[in-house]
Formats: structure tokens, sequence, C-alpha cells
């Protein structure tokens, strides 16, 4: 219940993947269900914040739904370790996967949250020796996926599935070593 709450800060639009779910999203039109009128109503009544979208697509329809101009955020996968989804799709703008939503959403001043990068993302809480390896012992793969996110893709926000409290720690590392900011890029650049 809204009213209770006064405001909600993020509103996201789920699952905004294929064109049926988008055309229903995207379009002006009132009879058509106009649910983006609606929340764009509730937030100029200052009910919503922000409007943005999450999305398990290809990177075609992400792009279409990021160029709508609409939003100022999305969720979506986009991993060091391997994609979830859009890992292989072309982007028709000669890019690979959901690198150019991202830095496209970045060029348009959206916010962008990174859906699951330490599970969907490589399976990271249990790392294969390689990929651990290929990391190296100065930091884990959960802290060097979470710095490769902050500092070379520039997304915002990570997301973070604990199955132990100790989870937290290695993220935790990632982000006191992202306030070093020379030292992350090197870090980062390393591997």
């Amino acid at each position: 219940n809204v009213s209770k709450l006064g405001y909600v800060d993020l509103f996201a639009f789920h699952c905004m993947s294929l064109n049926y779910q988008i055309d229903s999203v995207l379009s002006d039109d009132a009879d058509d269900g106009g649910v983006y009128k609606f929340a764009l109503d509730l937030q100029k009544e200052g009910k919503i914040r922000h409007i943005g979208f999450s999305t398990h697509g290809c990177a075609q329809n992400i792009l279409r739904m990021i160029d709508s101009n609409k939003f100022s955020f999305v969720n979506l996968h986009k991993h060091y370790f391997g994609d979830y989804h859009a890992a292989g799709t072309s982007d028709l703008r000669g890019g690979q996967g959901n690198a150019e939503c991202v830095r496209r959403a970045l060029e348009l001043d959206m916010g962008v949250f990174n859906i699951s990068p330490f599970d969907k993302g490589g399976k990271l809480y249990r790392p294969p020796a390689s990929v651990a390896n290929a990391v190296g012992w100065e930091l884990s793969p959960i802290a060097f996926a979470a710095l490769h996110a902050w500092k070379v893709r520039g997304m915002h926000t990570v997301s973070v599935g604990l199955a132990r409290s100790s989870d937290l720690d290695e993220v935790i590392e990632a982000a006191r070593l992202y306030r070093e900011d020379e030292r992350a890029r090197e870090v980062v650049r390393a591997v």
C-alpha cells in the first residue's frame, strides 16, 4: 500500500523481454492498457520517484526499451564470466550481447543494475579452479566481478544473493578497493 509508504523510490516493469510485453508498456494507447502512463501519473503525483524495467530479453529488445528514453534505470544481465541471457545475440549495432545495452543506458544517464553477477555470471560462490586461478590470489572472483562491473562497465549496482553472511565480505572488499580508484583499475586490468 503506497499510502503507508508515502512513495516508491524505484518502480520497475518486471521482465520486459518479449515484443508483446514491450509493446504493452511502450504503448501510449489508453485502450492498450496504458500501463506506462499509469506509472507516469503516479510519478507526477509523487508516489513513484523513478521508473525503470528489468529484462531477460535479447539485446535488440533491451535497446528498444532503453532507446524509448522513458526510463531512469534498467536491471539486466552483463557479467564478466559469461552471461546468463543475451550473451550471444547481436545488438544490430556491431556489438555482442548486453554490453551495448549497458553502454547505451549509461549514455542516456540511466542507472544500471547488474542482475545476478555472482550466480548466473559464473557461479562465483563456488568458482571453478580455472576462474580462481585466472583472477589470482589478490582478490576473489566475486570481488573481481564486482570491480569489473563498476570500474570497467560503469554499472551502478550489483545484486548480491547471500547463501551465508560471509558472502557479503567479498563484495565489501570490492567496495573498499573501488574507493582506491587507481588500485582497483590495476587489479582489474591485471586479469
